[in-house]
């Protein structure tokens, strides 16, 4: 379940840029409590405050703003590699059908046009930071030599003899996963988990998990 606070229970943070001062006093007011809450009254503002160390987990950006638009602020958050996976959502008053096509292929998580509820505002704050997290997961993990990518070709091969749950399980053991992850993941109980565990080793002919990820792996 999604909670607003980080494991060393810090709140999230949320950058908001908006060249009205209102707009993001209203928009401070709606999230206080539920995150913590960062003012930028400007592109070159936002990416100022970045630079000295504020880094959020999500930005609600506005796009029609003098010196620097939501689009260029937009472009220099992804050449930032402190930034680049963090899930931005234009916030703006353009509500035309262009508006919101161009802004959505410009590569935000989302578009919300004002005035906007806050319900909805939170549910998709909530969405999103959810998804930045996962990114950010990946490409660590990623980095870290931590996630592998399966071979398809050899995973059919190896798997052709199993039925669909047990597929289903033998992938996640080839990626990495613990019994428990996939439990939770599947939403079956553990001691189902490595039942079919045990099935797949003696139906493969493989010995543990170790020799599965070997045999999967894409080299």
């Amino acid at each position: 379940m999604f909670k607003n606070r980080r494991s060393d229970e810090s709140l999230y943070k949320v950058l908001v840029v908006d060249d009205h001062s209102g707009l993001l006093q209203t928009v401070r007011a709606q999230l206080r409590g539920c995150y913590e809450v960062v003012l930028a009254d400007g592109g070159r503002r936002a990416l100022s405050l970045i630079e000295e160390g504020n880094i959020p987990d999500i930005v609600l950006l506005d796009i029609d703003m003098p010196g620097m638009d939501g689009y260029e602020t937009l472009e220099k958050l992804r050449d930032n590699p402190k930034t680049e996976d963090i899930p931005v959502i234009f916030l703006t008053g353009l509500d035309g059908v262009r508006d919101q096509v161009r802004g959505l292929r410009s590569g935000v998580a989302d578009y919300i046009t004002k005035p906007f509820e806050k319900d909805i505002l939170l549910a998709r704050l909530r969405l999103h930071i959810e998804a930045g997290m996962e990114r950010r997961r990946i490409r660590a993990a990623r980095k870290n030599g931590e996630i592998v990518e399966l071979d398809e070709d050899k995973f059919n091969r190896l798997t052709e003899t199993l039925d669909f749950r047990e597929k289903q399980i033998a992938k996640l053991v080839a990626l990495g996963k613990r019994n428990q992850d996939i439990a939770s993941e599947l939403a079956y109980s553990l001691d189902y988990v490595k039942k079919l565990t045990t099935r797949i080793f003696n139906k493969t002919g493989l010995s543990d998990r170790y020799e599965l990820r070997k045999a999967c792996v894409r080299e």
